[in-house]
């Protein structure tokens, strides 16, 4: 017998559940919500997301068609059902939610007119790396940005590292949007992103058991929130490792969210964007990446070091990139701040600022950027860097 048949408010338990990685025990209290409100989209819908991540597509399929019974046009049904088929190698169905996800889209409703149902330009987003679902979960927005806008002047937001406060730089992004009166069209964040989705990804963050917390981004995960504007991150050094070495060439982290792999290109609109995710360490540079989850002491820190085989694919690069991200700090960047206030803080500063091999690392992979574009930045005290890019025409 199902022990949370009979509870007040199973729903709550099974997102709960869900957050503290407990899926078995999760399906079981939205099983019991489902029975007790069978027409409300909301309870199958995150059924159907704990059947997925429990890689039982078929059940995910069943939960969803019911949510999209009490709900026909919900984005988040019509992409995970794309997402479950898609997995099941049901290209033709898989193409149906995916589409319908484009045409009921507020904003990319336009680019889905009716006679494009079959088009190869749909046929053609299957190719797209079929082994990372949350990729699929976000066709219609990878399409709209690769195929679809052109930007001449685009604004850039910029955070440094995000540590899981997702609301919090939305809300600033929103603020700044509201306060300015313009609309910005791409957040970059250097890494630190902590893609926690659950209690079991903690074990992978290399982060003082003290200092874990959930924060917000397993809000945005399991679809709860939308990421308001586009956003691309790379790692750094206190990441749910498990997690990113998922999505090693790139994916969808969530969806509107993209984690740009561990050495990886992509376009957004006409911008070239390349990053390295990561930090330098001399030990572990000309080694494999080894590490496998569930982590030890030794190998929680060593997964996140830059590796010189991810370095030498960004060196084969032919086209000029416009953006380069890293965790590391670049060659003479501390010439910038205080130098000397920060090594009255820290006294190893100096020493591991200014690691040759760490410089010429970057160096190695930025050399590579289009320094033809030019940059305007303006920076407040309590907002991330606001980057207005615009291409210089020849």
């Amino acid at each position: 017998m199902n022990p949370y048949v009979g509870h007040q408010n199973p729903l709550k338990e099974g997102q709960e559940l869900f957050r503290k990685g407990l899926l078995s025990e999760a399906v079981l209290a939205l099983e019991a919500e489902v029975m007790k409100s069978p027409e409300k989209a909301e309870g199958w819908r995150l059924l159907g997301i704990t059947h997925a991540e429990n890689d039982d597509d078929q059940q995910a399929i069943a939960a969803m068609m019911r949510a999209q019974e009490a709900d026909p046009t919900n984005l988040e049904v019509l992409l995970a059902l794309g997402v479950s088929h898609t997995n099941e190698l049901e290209q033709t169905a898989a193409i149906k939610y995916l589409y319908g996800w484009l045409r009921h889209h507020p904003k990319y409703g336009t680019l889905a007119p009716p006679e494009l149902a079959n088009s190869l330009y749909y046929a053609d987003a299957l190719d797209l790396k079929p082994n990372y679902v949350r990729a699929w979960a976000n066709m219609g927005i990878s399409y709209t940005n690769q195929c679809c806008v052109q930007f001449k002047t685009m604004k850039i937001a910029v955070e440094g590292c995000m540590h899981g406060d997702l609301d919090k730089v939305y809300d600033t992004i929103k603020y700044i949007e509201n306060t300015r009166n313009i609309k910005i069209d791409l957040l970059l964040c250097y890494g630190d992103f902590q893609a926690v989705r659950n209690g079991k990804d903690m074990d992978s963050l290399n982060v003082a058991p003290k200092y874990r917390e959930m924060k917000s981004f397993w809000i945005y995960y399991l679809g709860l929130e939308v990421a308001p504007i586009p956003t691309i991150f790379i790692g750094g050094n206190n990441e749910a490792s498990n997690y990113l070495w998922e999505l090693y060439y790139g994916g969808w982290a969530a969806p509107n969210i993209y984690f740009l792999g561990y050495a990886v290109v992509v376009k957004f609109g006409n911008i070239r964007i390349n990053g390295l995710s990561g930090i330098y360490n001399a030990r572990n540079y000309c080694l494999g990446h080894h590490e496998r989850p569930p982590y030890n002491d030794n190998t929680i820190r060593s997964v996140y070091h830059v590796r010189e085989y991810d370095v030498h694919k960004l060196m084969h690069l032919e086209k000029l990139i416009d953006i380069f991200l890293s965790h590391d700090w670049p060659l003479s960047i501390t010439d910038y701040g205080n130098w000397q206030q920060l090594v009255c803080c820290k006294k190893t500063f100096q020493r591991s600022s200014k690691e040759l091999l760490e410089a010429n690392l970057l160096l190695s992979c930025s050399k590579n950027s289009d320094h033809r574009i030019g940059f305007q930045l303006t920076c407040t005290a309590n907002s991330p860097l606001l980057l207005n890019m615009k291409r210089v025409v020849e």
